[in-house]
């Protein structure tokens, strides 16, 4: 009937909205909102027949239910692994978006990327990063220098200044990406079909679908 009553009232206002005001996929993503099962009503069918299957797991169920409403009904983010960007989108990027870096070169974008991929793969998240621009290698570099917490100047233009803690503390960074499911893709100076189709030979040997995937740059 929650559903129902939803679909009614729906109808009742699109009748009255021009038809410009929004678009099909607007349309779209108001019906799944109101009929989604993220409602009162299903929770209460979810909770009457959880606690019949498992009694004794009662205040379990009666505590966590509520959550899954919330859960439900927020879309749910990645975090951006920066706490600045986490602050500022509320959480991180949501689950299917595209998120674009604009700025001037040399300014960190890459690095930027980087750090993300990074707090992604951390958490145990597959990372696809298509390096259009940069090398494979610079794209190693800069993660580990990150994981390190070793300046990326000091690897890359004075890399004898590098004091064996330097060295020891890139040694362990570099052991630790080895271990997560980052793949890239290095594509540097390529003409565009063979870019995509390397895209999608990567995306079908990963091992499972990616949390997160970078293009550097477009």
């Amino acid at each position: 009937m929650t559903d129902f009553r939803a679909l009614v009232i729906e109808a009742a206002a699109l009748a009255n909205t021009p038809a410009e005001a929004l678009s099909p996929h607007s349309r779209l993503i108001l019906t799944y909102a109101m009929c989604g099962f993220a409602n009162f009503g299903s929770l209460g069918i979810m909770i009457g027949g959880m606690t019949t299957m498992a009694p004794e797991r009662r205040h379990d169920i009666v505590t966590l239910a509520p959550r899954s409403l919330v859960s439900g009904t927020l879309p749910p983010t990645v975090p951006f692994g920066v706490p600045s960007l986490d602050r500022i989108s509320g959480g991180g990027m949501r689950c299917g978006g595209t998120y674009f870096m604009v700025s001037r070169p040399g300014i960190g974008k890459t690095t930027a990327a980087c750090q993300i991929a990074v707090a992604t793969a951390r958490r145990g998240g597959c990372v696809l990063y298509v390096a259009l621009e940069p090398k494979a290698l610079d794209i190693g570099q800069t993660m580990a220098s990150h994981v390190a917490r070793v300046s990326l100047l000091k690897i890359t233009r004075a890399a004898g200044e590098l004091s064996g803690d330097d060295m020891s503390a890139l040694a362990t960074a570099t052991r630790a990406i080895a271990g997560w499911k980052v793949h890239v893709v290095d594509e540097a100076a390529t003409s565009c079909p063979d870019t995509v189709a390397k895209i999608e030979s990567a995306m079908r040997s990963l091992p499972e679908m990616p949390a997160l995937v970078v293009v550097d740059h477009l």
